[in-house]
């Protein structure tokens, strides 16, 4: 018991505790290695932000849209603020349909997102979407910042199970192989920020090399708020992380009243960059789990339930 009291998965405890008292805003987090799951806050409902491209990426490739289908940006229609190229493009410009989802993910291209949201329909996305994850919904028909406040809701403990479906392509209407399309349209993913923030530089600059610990990370981010329209600031980030050890699913989000400011240092990059390596340094120490098996035992036995707990089955 002394042996166990001085364990990884308390260090795991006490850093999202600290975390959850240092940090002037919120935090909802989720990670799962299959055996064990780590959960703060995992069933709050908090905005998505551009996270919420993820679930629309999904029914994209449930309807099975033909990746040689052109659609055609019109500026009045799809034109908005924010992340992306497209919006730069010269009115009438053509796309091939799954060059918009790419773009959607990779760069988080909203104005690909408003043309891919117009193709589907939001009513089939949010049915889609209700099917497996109750909590998680899309706001708005178009990411249109001076009509909407909210983009999307969902929760960490959703937006970690829509990964984990994905990747055990689990009851979610698509065949194999459109499930290893997206998850690499995720680890082509520019905007990993928080995930990155608190990663040693060595273990990123050898990502994918042989031999790494790190082989890559299937993710999608999401940033939102503005003081001028008295918008909460969110950093979201979550995903599959692949390793030479196995893989293991993060999820996390962040909600900051105060500081509305896009920068590298935002507390909500550092609060889920620390709470994201609270989970991946033990589960490469440990060689592909977040606990030992003497830990898994302990914890599976202890009440009442800290923030690490014993899965019966997967999530």
């Amino acid at each position: 018991m002394q042996n166990i009291q001085k364990s990884g998965f308390l260090n795991i405890e006490n850093k999202l505790y600290t975390l959850q008292d240092q940090f002037d805003g919120e935090l909802s987090f989720y990670a799962t290695d299959g055996k064990s799951e780590i959960a703060v806050n995992e069933n709050k409902v908090v905005e998505a932000g551009s996270c919420i491209k993820s679930f629309i990426l999904l029914e994209y490739f449930r309807q099975k849209i033909a990746n040689e289908e052109i659609l055609i940006y019109d500026e009045h229609r799809h034109r908005t603020l924010g992340s992306g190229i497209a919006g730069f493009m010269l009115n009438g410009t053509p796309y091939y349909a799954i060059n918009l989802a790419k773009q959607m993910i990779v760069i988080s291209d909203n104005v690909a997102t408003n043309m891919i949201i117009e193709r589907l329909g939001i009513d089939q996305i949010n049915g889609t979407i209700q099917k497996n994850f109750p909590n998680t919904k899309l706001l708005a028909d178009k990411l249109d910042f001076d009509i909407y406040r909210e983009v999307g809701t969902t929760t960490a403990y959703e937006y970690a199970s829509l990964f984990q479906k994905i990747l055990l392509n689990d009851n979610i209407d698509l065949d194999e192989e459109r499930c290893k399309e997206m998850i690499e349209i995720f680890s082509r993913q520019k905007y990993r920020t928080l995930l990155e923030y608190s990663i040693s530089p060595d273990l990123l600059d050898e990502m994918g090399e042989e031999n790494a610990e790190l082989i890559a990370m299937a993710t999608k981010s999401g940033a939102f708020g503005s003081k001028k329209k008295n918008i909460p600031s969110v950093r979201n980030d979550g995903g599959i992380i692949f390793t030479k050890y196995g893989n293991f699913i993060a999820s996390i989000f962040t909600k900051h009243n105060t500081d509305y400011r896009y920068y590298d240092h935002h507390p909500g990059f550092a609060a889920g960059g620390e709470a994201f390596r609270s989970v991946l340094d033990p589960f490469l120490e440990n060689k592909g789990s977040f606990l030992t098996e003497e830990e898994t035992q302990y914890v599976s036995e202890r009440e009442p339930l800290g923030y690490v707990r014993t899965l019966k089955k997967g999530i």
